[in-house]
């Protein structure tokens, strides 16, 4: 218990010292009826988002990992395609496929049910799927940038790994997808960072590699990290 009375004095004098305000409040009906929905993925992430941006300022965690969601498997029943995540956006084509049901639209049982998804309109409702997305990290983005840490704000001192697991060399096809290969990173890195910016590389590494330039540029003595065991070039400061 001593130790729980220290730690809420030390968020009492970190309160004190940068005042917060969550603009979420967990509580409310609508955030809690959202998170039993998948079709509700719009109205739980500004909650989400919040999530990362408290644990931040508040020093809960120094790091954070946000899933929006699991891409899962294609969802059918009878001749309907039911994974409707993404069926709020208002200019979906193909309503019920979810990216995963996009991302392999020659599924058979797809087929048998009439349902025959062409690779440029899975790229297009891709394409759209991904907008939002990364609409969701400006936001976060926005937000971190907002509240004061130190000198700076939380976006100077925060570094932000985007990667999806759709890789491969074949977009749109069951050959190739959910491959190793060409797996689109970003990585988001404030001024405080010892991470460089303004840049795209091309490498032919692996994911190991990446993560471990990542752990040695956070200060981090290891010389593996899974299967990387060599540092990438141009990434650190």
């Amino acid at each position: 218990m001593s130790e729980v009375a220290r730690l809420e004095g030390l968020e009492a004098q970190m309160r004190a010292a940068a005042p917060f305000t969550p603009t979420i409040n967990p509580n409310d009906a609508t955030v809690k009826t959202a998170q039993e929905d998948i079709a509700r993925i719009a109205d739980v992430a500004p909650f989400l988002r919040e999530l990362v941006v408290t644990a931040f300022a508040l020093d809960y965690a120094p790091a954070v990992t946000l899933q929006w969601g699991a891409s899962g498997t294609n969802k059918i029943a009878g001749n309907s395609l039911t994974d409707y995540r993404y069926d709020f956006l208002p200019n979906i084509e193909y309503k019920g496929a979810g990216e995963h049901g996009l991302a392999h639209p020659e599924d058979g049982a797809f087929i048998n049910a009439g349902h025959r998804i062409t690779a440029a309109l899975s790229t297009r409702d891709r394409v759209r799927i991904r907008r939002w997305y990364f609409d969701q990290m400006k936001l976060l983005l926005d937000r971190l940038a907002a509240v004061p840490d130190g000198t700076g704000t939380l976006l100077d001192h925060t570094t932000i790994l985007h990667v999806s697991e759709f890789g491969g060399p074949n977009a749109n096809s069951t050959a190739g997808q959910h491959s190793n290969r060409n797996l689109p990173y970003m990585l988001v890195a404030g001024s405080q960072t010892p991470f460089q910016t303004g840049q795209a590389l091309f490498v032919n590494r692996t994911h190991g590699d990446f993560l471990l330039t990542l752990a040695q540029g956070f200060g981090s003595p290891a010389t593996t990290m899974g299967v990387g065991t060599s540092r990438i070039d141009g990434i650190l400061r």
